[in-house]
């Protein structure tokens, strides 16, 4: 009879150790499904503003002029908000070559002038070469007592270039 007791003991103790990290493995899995899917939506709200940065806006004018940084800044929020993440850092940049981009050239190398938000605006006779978004919003694990920052951009070329 002792040797059942014991065993009953053992069962309870083994059940309690298989169930937390059963637990711990499901709710890893949850937390990163929702990182994945934060990391996507962030991906693209930045890839559709530098979409949106690069095109011409035919109804602009004068005409074909591209959008203002505050006109991005309202389409990436617009993609944020329809994917539910919130307190977002939203950046804007472009970058401005001397006579021509170099070819094999990434967003403001040597040679490059990077210009603020207020360039997209038309009629400042700028030509820029690339548009850059950056977003970036933190992210709360709900089960582990953890905080991380996530950040994306999005680097596109100019339709007038």
């Amino acid at each position: 009879m002792t040797t059942r007791r014991k065993q009953r003991g053992a069962v309870i103790a083994e059940s309690a150790v298989t169930l937390i990290v059963l637990f711990m493995l499901l709710f890893a899995i949850l937390e990163f499904g929702r990182a994945y899917k934060t990391y996507q939506v962030l991906t693209d709200a930045a890839r559709e503003g530098a979409r949106y940065a690069v095109a011409p806006d035919p109804s602009s004018t004068p005409s074909y002029s591209p959008p203002l940084a505050s006109d991005v800044q309202d389409k990436v929020t617009q993609f944020l908000v329809s994917g539910s993440v919130k307190g977002t850092t939203i950046t804007v940049e472009q970058c401005v070559f001397a006579p021509s981009p170099p070819p094999d050239s990434s967003v403001c190398p040597a040679g490059a002038t990077p210009v603020t938000d207020n360039t997209l605006e038309a009629g400042n006779g700028l030509n820029p070469a690339y548009t850059r978004v950056q977003v970036t919003a933190p992210f709360n694990f709900l089960f582990f007592p953890y905080s991380v920052n996530m950040s994306t951009k999005a680097v596109m070329r100019n339709e007038n270039n």
